[in-house]
C-alpha cells in the first residue's frame, strides 16, 4: 500500500512542514551510509518535490546524494572562482527570473554570450549552473518552490556546439534530473530561428519520454512562448519588464560568489562512500540501470540509452 501523502510541503501548515523535516532529519541520523549534516532548505525543498510524502523524500534524498557523488564532472570542484566556472560565465548567461509564473514556477533563461564554439564547455556550464541553483534553493529554504521552467535561447547555437556536448555527460545529468533533483522541471522551451533545433531535439530524444513538455518557438514570433510564460516577467530583450539578461546574470554570479565557503563545505560533507555508491547502483529497481557492466548503462559511453521522464 503506497504511503499516505500530506500537503505540508505545499505550504498548508508550517507546523506540519517542521514535523516532516524533523522526521527526515531523524531518519538521516540512523542512516550510517548517508550524510547527516544537511541544510534545512534541502530537506524542505525535497519534501515539496515529493508532494509532502516523507517516504518518497527519503528515497529521493538517497538518490540525490549518490548521484551527486557519482557525477563528479558536475558536482565536484564546486568553487565559483576556478577558471572553468569563470569561463562558463563568459560563454553563457543564465538566470532565474525575479518573478514567478502564475503557477508558482521559477523560470530560468539561458543564452550564449560567446558564439565561438571553441570556448564552449558543457561540463563547466553545468557545474556553474547547478551551483547557482543550489544557492537559490538555499536562499528560498523557508518557501520551497513547486517547479522550474527552462527557456533556452538558441541564438548563435550551431552544430559545432552540439558536437561539444558529450552524450554520456548529458545522460548522467538526465539521470540526476529524473531521480535526484529536488525540484520538478515543468516545461522546457527552445527559442530558435535555425534548423539546428531539430538536430538538438533528435539528440535529446533518446533520453526524454515526455516530449509534450518540450516546446519550440520561433525567435521571430514569441507569442507562443507567452502562452506559457507571462511576457512581463521576461527580460527586456524578450519584450518583458525585467532587467536585461546580462544584468540579472551578473547579480546571480555575485550571489554564488558570496557562498563559496558553503559550497566547499557542502561538497565535503554531502557525499557517500564508493561502497555505498556501488550498493546503491546494484539495488536500483527503476528503468535506468547505472551498473558499470551493463551494456545499456546510462553511465557508459557506448550502448543504447533507456528513456527518462522529465516529471
Amino acid at each position: 500500500m503506497p504511503p499516505v501523502e500530506n500537503h505540508s510541503a505545499n505550504g498548508d501548515s508550517k507546523a506540519e512542514m517542521e514535523e516532516d523535516e524533523s522526521m527526515l532529519r531523524e531518519w538521516l541520523q540512523r542512516q550510517s551510509h548517508l550524510p547527516t549534516e544537511v541544510d534545512s532548505a534541502l530537506l524542505r525543498q525535497m519534501l515539496c518535490r515529493c508532494g509532502g510524502s516523507v517516504e518518497r523524500a527519503k528515497s529521493r534524498l538517497e538518490s540525490f546524494f549518490c548521484l551527486r557523488t557519482a557525477i563528479s564532472e558536475v558536482f565536484s570542484k564546486r568553487d565559483p572562482t576556478v577558471p572553468e566556472v569563470q569561463q562558463a560565465r563568459k560563454t553563457m548567461m543564465w538566470t532565474p527570473l525575479p518573478k514567478e509564473t502564475p503557477q508558482g514556477n521559477t523560470v530560468y533563461v539561458f543564452r550564449l554570450s560567446d558564439q565561438d564554439s571553441a570556448n564552449f564547455s558543457l561540463q563547466g556550464i553545468l557545474r556553474a549552473a547547478h551551483m547557482e541553483m543550489d544557492e537559490l534553493m538555499r536562499k528560498r529554504g523557508g518557501k520551497p518552490k513547486q517547479g522550474i521552467v527552462y527557456v533556452y535561447d538558441l541564438t548563435g547555437f550551431s552544430l559545432a556546439f552540439l558536437a561539444r556536448m558529450p552524450f554520456s555527460l548529458v545522460s548522467k545529468v538526465f539521470a540526476y534530473v529524473h531521480e535526484g533533483l529536488y525540484v520538478k522541471i515543468r516545461e522546457v522551451h527552445l527559442l530558435s530561428s535555425s534548423s539546428v533545433v531539430d538536430r538538438l531535439v533528435a539528440f535529446l530524444r533518446p533520453l526524454v519520454r515526455r516530449m509534450d513538455k518540450l516546446h519550440i518557438h520561433s525567435m521571430s514570433n514569441l507569442d507562443t512562448l507567452y502562452e506559457h510564460i507571462p511576457k512581463d516577467i521576461m527580460p527586456k530583450e524578450y519584450g518583458g519588464e525585467e532587467e536585461t539578461l546580462e544584468k540579472l546574470h551578473k547579480k546571480r554570479c555575485a550571489a554564488v560568489d558570496s557562498i563559496r565557503d558553503w559550497l566547499a563545505e557542502e561538497e565535503k560533507n554531502q557525499r557517500v562512500s564508493e561502497d555505498t555508491l556501488t550498493k546503491w547502483k546494484r539495488g536500483l529497481s527503476w528503468s535506468l540501470s547505472l551498473g558499470e557492466n551493463e551494456g545499456n548503462s546510462a553511465f557508459g559511453v557506448d550502448g543504447s540509452f533507456r528513456k527518462l521522464s522529465i516529471d
